[in-house]
């Protein structure tokens, strides 16, 4: 590759600023002819279909910040119910009696998915969860469109299959489902790093056609 600048050759981009000019050439120019150059380059970014997309880090940020959001409304809703002072006694015996554990672990699991559902539901409800709404992300259609319900439902189906499979297992007592929900779970967790591709989709989101946006980048049409 050849700098327009000095006509050296160098082995790789990784030694260029921009697409045509290598670094050493670009930090003697002058700053008016950097930042020209550097407007290029983000006009250049714009026209890429795929770097409008949220990235890998900014995306796990937001998970982070949902799980820590439902773990304290969680923790609330348990309090509120009172089935937190009902089963004080497990957290004193349970390293002696771990059925006991096993026990506690029945009584919340409708708890947990009525709260689980409720919270992840606002991905169809507003196109975002809290901890994407704070980093001022939102789920919209890959082609950067806003996403119709439909095609959030679906995305919330393919997100948290794994977890519907498991309340159907609990409530029609079909042991079989756990398995097939803990290979779902493997699934969607592996899909999650699909977003570190260049088109920056995990699985669920190429299954559903969706993409997540930063806000201002949304197109405001269907």
């Amino acid at each position: 590759m050849k700098c327009e600048k000095c006509g050296n050759d160098y082995p790789s981009f990784y030694y260029f600023a921009t697409d045509k000019i290598c670094k050493e050439c670009f930090a003697k120019m002058p700053v008016e002819e950097q930042m020209q150059h550097n407007v290029l380059m983000y006009d250049g970014m714009q026209n890429d279909e795929f770097a409008w997309r949220a990235g890998f880090g900014i995306r796990l940020g937001a998970t982070l910040l949902d799980y820590l959001f439902f773990g304290i409304i969680f923790m609330i809703v348990l309090f509120a119910s009172g089935i937190i002072q009902e089963y004080e006694y497990v957290f004193q015996d349970f390293l002696t009696k771990p059925q006991l554990l096993e026990e506690f672990s029945k009584a919340i699991f409708p708890y947990v998915f009525i709260v689980y559902f409720m919270y992840f539901s606002l991905e169809i409800v507003l196109a975002a969860s809290l901890g994407k709404i704070i980093l001022r992300l939102k789920i919209a259609g890959d082609d950067r469109k806003e996403a119709g319900y439909e095609k959030l439902t679906l995305r919330f189906i393919y997100k948290h299959s794994n977890n519907i499979l498991q309340v159907i297992a609990f409530l029609g007592a079909l042991s079989f489902l756990d398995t097939i929900s803990s290979i779902l779970e493997i699934v969607i967790i592996v899909g999650f790093f699909f977003v570190l591709s260049p088109k920056r989709q995990a699985f669920h989101d190429t299954l559903s056609k969706t993409a997540i946006f930063r806000q201002g980048d949304v197109l405001n049409v269907k």
